[in-house]
């Protein structure tokens, strides 16, 4: 698909009906104090689904004292690891309802924030939205477009469609995830249909725009997942140097040890003599594979294509994080 399309469920306890789809998708699912009840049987089923989720923690169905915020975090920290859970520039997504007063919620969220981040998840994004006046959301991550709803709903808009594809439609709009409201499984279907009817529209007024659109999110994409894969990379290496070290230090004070205690003569005690063989045996296995190691990381990460750095300060263009003459530079 073009763009980043979020559906956000009715509840999560008819969740069954939208996780057979065949088509991946993105989902947001609202969770209550009753999540605890219901939390093995909703893992499970997240852990075997191909789709994407985040947690909607609905407004005045939570107890927000310090003992039942604790009791919610620790029904959602599992479900962050899974590889499902939808994460942005690499922080967990976590939405609230926003329905309260201001302070009230600030106070919520910080609450939250904090209980999680002793639960050992610091990379953790707290976003309020509000599921009642949901055309109204336009965040850092998440816009849900009243005219772009209207014509889900509907049979068309309200006016030209290439007014609102040239026009209404933001450049900041692209990159965000567009949130859809759905009521059942049917009105998802017809949203879905609606959804593909519209990306046709929209690549046959705008062709180029599509193309740049798909390339940009193809390029993140990768980006993203290279990312992961270097983070990982990087852990593997660092645990491989810490552990040639213990091990080094272990064989040098074992030969230390024998060296200082018996000649080593042609009549050392065999046993001794079987033992240094496989300790320098072991070391030379160890820096074997941590060289391997090194030289996966470099042929990998460490020679990315011209091309593929060059779309990357393109993209940053295209989002305004660099000026255009930076590209001349």
């Amino acid at each position: 698909m073009i763009f980043d399309y979020i559906f956000l469920l009715p509840d999560h306890e008819m969740l069954d009906l939208y996780l057979d789809e065949d088509q991946p998708q993105n989902f947001i699912i609202p969770i209550s104090k009753n999540l605890c009840d219901n939390k093995k049987k909703l893992f499970e089923r997240l852990y075997r689904s191909h789709h994407k989720f985040c947690f909607l923690i609905e407004s005045g169905s939570v107890d927000v004292s310090p003992e039942g915020i604790e009791t919610l975090v620790n029904s959602i920290t599992s479900f962050l690891f899974l590889p499902t859970y939808i994460k942005h520039n690499g922080h967990y997504i976590l939405l609230v309802e926003d329905c309260s007063k201001a302070t009230e919620f600030q106070v919520f969220k910080t609450r939250l924030k904090q209980t999680m981040q002793r639960q050992v998840v610091t990379e953790i994004r707290i976003a309020g939205i509000n599921s009642i006046r949901l055309e109204q959301t336009n965040g850092e991550i998440f816009v849900s477009l009243k005219e772009f709803n209207c014509y889900l709903s509907s049979s068309g808009f309200d006016t030209n469609p290439d007014n609102f594809i040239t026009g209404k439609l933001q450049p900041a709009d692209i990159d965000k995830k567009w949130v859809v409201g759905i009521s059942s499984r049917e009105d998802f279907q017809h949203k879905i249909l609606r959804i593909k009817q519209f990306e046709k529209l929209f690549l046959s007024i705008n062709p180029l725009l599509t193309t740049l659109i798909k390339e940009s999110r193809s390029v993140k994409n990768n980006y993203i997942t290279t990312k992961a894969e270097n983070d990982l990379l990087r852990m593997k290496l660092k645990n491989t140097i810490e552990n040639l070290k213990a091990l080094r230090d272990t064989a040098n004070g074992e030969i230390h040890y024998l060296r200082s205690n018996h000649k080593m003569v042609e009549g050392i005690d065999p046993a001794h003599s079987k033992m240094l063989g496989e300790l320098r045996e072991k070391i030379e296995r160890l820096e074997s594979a941590r060289n391997n190691i090194q030289q996966w990381y470099d042929s990998e990460y460490e020679t990315l294509p011209l091309w593929y750095k060059r779309f990357g300060h393109v993209v940053k263009v295209l989002k305004g994080k660099r000026s255009f003459k930076s590209l001349f530079k």
